[in-house]
């Protein structure tokens, strides 16, 4: 196997790894510890540019932050989540607006266009 495809792998499986002991911790209520390995997983992910991955993970930082009171902080992750999404036209977008709407409704609104591919020269909106 290509070394950089070695490593590629490598960096998939690490951030894989992370988001399931973030996933545990946060199941067992140690939403602090949680956020840190969705943080790192996010940050190994946004390397390898898995933007389903990197929307999941969002999600869950998302999550983390609102069971720490953080509306902030929940509201920004759950938006970026939700234009990846949109924009994948992934139907977790629904699941995520839906998370979205219980903090802030306004923000949980999606362009018309979102979630449609967009051709060579063809405008959103």
């Amino acid at each position: 196997m290509p070394e950089g495809v070695r490593t590629l792998r490598n960096a998939l499986g690490e951030a894989l790894t992370t988001y399931a002991f973030g996933d545990l911790c946060h199941r067992q209520g140690r939403i602090r510890e949680a956020l840190c390995h969705f943080t790192r997983s996010g940050e190994l992910i946004g390397r390898l540019e898995a933007s389903l991955w990197r929307a999941r993970v969002l999600r869950e930082i998302a999550r983390a932050h609102a069971d720490l009171g953080d509306r902030d902080a929940a509201t920004a992750a759950w938006k970026e989540a939700l234009d990846l999404l949109a924009g994948l036209g992934s139907a977790e977008a629904v699941q995520v607006r839906e998370l979205l709407k219980q903090v802030s409704p306004a923000a949980a609104r999606v362009p018309a266009w979102a979630g449609r591919r967009l051709h060579r020269g063809q405008r959103g909106g």
